[in-house]
């Protein structure tokens, strides 16, 4: 049981269990999507910024723009710059020092003219303004939103949503909306996102033969009979040329050709009936075999068993396709867990062997020849009438010659007979033994090189389709925005409340207990499952709505939903784990606290250009996690006087 091929990479699984919680795989894809040339040009560094805005990764944005702005100084990389200090972050979440670079965007519109950029440089000008001065004028600011390119009006929406007040955001969140919903399916996300998480398939693999069991003590011994038998031959034959006539020399000599012949088809057609019967063993179902229900082997065995469920011939019974391939079955979950049992690989890296392997047992049957061994092995009906044509007319020659012998010389005769006898016998069962085992294994690694030359071509078009549909970075971010816009939509609709309604908004999104997670090197995690966790912060108290999002299967799930007023916030505590784990836990009141994971350690999945700390601050931006924490934690510290804080007051 040895390995073929290069051995896997990022081949880890991770099981993190905190309250029950577990990650059950994990998968970093090979890109260079994010990686960034050590002499790139001030260009490269603005676009390499703007695709970490797309992802939400605003950190990892702003140190790329603050270089970028300082080469080029052109007002893009300025309002980049604005858009990547305020993407997922009110105003008050900014510092003193982060106040003075978005002030700086205002004196920099003076000095140049970029009508593209002008607009939404004077849009966040005044979005600015309307939060320190408290005067409101969201119709104004609304024209000016729609005055915007596409392009421009997008950006707007994506990272300035938590700048803009509920007015604002009232009057432009039916096209939002719409969006949200045009884009949740687009670039046919149901047929394409499964590859994103779709592990890498574990390269191929088949049983290598085991080595010849012969030693060279065997053929040592084969060659020793094998001289016995032919000094006793000769010495028969040199009594019968000796003692007898020309016509019992001949017989003599027909028999010991006839014998030959015999003995050489007939240990063909003992290889080819023994070869049978053992593929016959290993592919015969036994009930009362006990198989493994749980780990690795479980799991095989259960995907297996759905495949073939799945996999029924055209006009075939399920019962009595169950029932003819059981033992196929069987022998399968036997060779995988053989096979890549040793590493205990997620089953998902294996999954692409199993479906081609059903889909091969499916064809076959459904042409009459599922168990192809049965025809490569059958013994030729020429092959059998030799071997017992030969078999019976040499025993005839060898009676008449022996006859003719004993007539004369009974015990010289007898003798003679009885030895070569016992000699043949011994020499043609140890030189069976030896060609047998030769031929088999021959045999044997034709059949590895078939198999794996099958398996790789099997696998290559696996990796290829995984290729062809893995959607960008981007689109899984905008797919994801759809998601969680929608379900804001939703709750909004449930409470029956306007954005006039609400204060502050805060959605913070976490992985799901028992989710796959996959991303791309150097990118930020993507969970099959997300818990999105929106907060909406109105004038009677917060209400908080708990979505169970599955972005893989685009089930949006059942929201949860809980009210509670801000003196019911009793304390809000963010735990950080040597491996740059971060936990937020909440507590009310009137109920037990409350642990959310948001960022999952890395573990073994950091690749070598990556650090700890830059994935988990990448993954902490694009949660929504520091928004979310200052927006709860000034509820807890100060209750319903924050509001009294707000500026923009509805």
């Amino acid at each position: 049981m040895t390995e073929s091929g290069n051995k896997d990479q990022g081949d880890t699984s991770v099981n993190i269990e905190n309250g029950g919680f577990a990650i059950q795989n994990s998968e970093v894809h090979a890109s260079t999507h994010f990686e960034l040339r050590a002499d790139a040009t001030p260009h490269e560094l603005l676009q390499k910024a703007q695709k970490l805005l797309d992802v939400r990764a605003r950190t990892q944005a702003l140190e790329l723009l603050k270089t970028a702005v300082a080469e080029l100084g052109t007002l893009e990389s300025r309002v980049y710059l604005a858009l990547a200090l305020l993407s997922g972050r009110s105003l008050r979440d900014l510092d003193e020092d982060e106040r003075c670079q978005l002030d700086g965007l205002r004196r920099f519109i003076k000095w140049h003219n970029d009508p593209l950029w002008t607009n939404t440089a004077e849009l966040i000008c005044e979005l600015i303004d309307r939060h320190d001065n408290g005067t409101p004028d969201a119709d104004r600011l609304a024209c000016q939103i729609e005055k915007l390119e596409p392009e421009q009006k997008g950006l707007v929406s994506d990272h300035l949503k938590h700048v803009l007040a509920g007015e604002e955001k009232e009057l432009i969140w039916e096209q939002i909306r719409l969006r949200a919903k045009e884009g949740q399916y687009s670039n046919n996300r149901e047929g394409r996102i499964w590859a994103y998480f779709c592990p890498k398939p574990a390269s191929a693999r088949a049983h290598i033969p085991p080595p010849i069991a012969t030693t060279n003590s065997d053929v040592l011994h084969a060659k020793s009979w094998l001289a016995m038998l032919l000094l006793s031959l000769t010495y028969i034959g040199w009594f019968l040329v000796t003692n007898t006539g020309i016509p019992t020399v001949a017989t003599y000599v027909i028999a010991v050709g006839l014998t030959f012949l015999s003995v050489t088809c007939g240990m063909e057609w003992h290889y080819r009936s023994k070869r049978i019967a053992y593929k016959d063993r290993l592919y015969t179902y036994d009930p009362f075999r006990r198989r493994p229900e749980a780990g690795f082997a479980g799991k095989v065995t259960d995907y297996v068993r759905e495949r073939f469920q799945k996999s029924i011939p055209a006009n075939v019974d399920k019962k009595t396709w169950m029932d003819d391939t059981a033992g196929l079955r069987a022998a399968l979950c036997n060779e995988i867990v053989d096979l890549y049992g040793d590493q205990k690989k997620y089953v998902g890296k294996v999954r692409w062997l199993i479906c081609d392997l059903t889909w091969d047992i499916q064809n076959r049957y459904t042409n009459g020849y599922l168990y192809t061994y049965r025809e490569r092995y059958r013994t030729p009906y020429p092959t059998k009438l030799w071997c017992i044509g030969a078999a019976a007319l040499g025993a005839t020659f060898w009676i008449g010659t022996i006859v003719d012998l004993f007539s004369a010389f009974p015990i010289r005769t007898a003798a003679a007979a009885l030895i070569t006898l016992g000699v043949t016998l011994t020499s043609v069962k140890r030189w069976t033994h030896i060609v047998q085992e030769r031929r088999r294994f021959e045999d044997d690694e034709n059949e590895y090189q078939e198999d794996i030359a099958q398996r790789e071509a099997w696998r290559n078009r696996w990796l290829k389709k995984i290729d062809d549909h893995c959607p960008t970075e981007e689109e899984m971010e905008h797919w994801l925005n759809c998601d969680t816009t929608l379900i804001l939509d939703k709750a909004l609709r449930n409470y029956r409340i306007s954005w006039t309604d609400v204060i502050r908004e805060a959605t913070l999104i976490s992985p799901a207990a028992n989710s796959y997670r996959a991303r791309r090197n150097l990118g930020p995690w993507r969970y099959s499952k997300y818990n999105v966790q929106t907060f909406l912060i109105t004038r009677d108290g917060v209400r908080e709505i708990s979505t169970e999002l599955d972005f893989k299967n685009l089930d949006p799930g059942e929201q949860d939903r809980h009210n509670f007023r801000f003196d019911a916030v009793s304390s809000i505590h963010v735990r950080q784990s040597a491996e740059s784990e971060y936990e937020l836990n909440l507590t009310l009141t009137n109920g037990d606290p409350r642990n959310i994971p948001v960022v999952i350690s890395s573990g073994e999945d950091l690749q070598k250009s990556e650090k700890t700390e830059n994935v988990a601050q990448m993954n902490l931006d694009a949660s929504g996690f520091v928004h979310t924490l200052r927006l709860l934690e000034g509820i807890a510290a100060e209750g319903k006087e924050w509001i009294q804080r707000e500026p923009v007051q509805h």
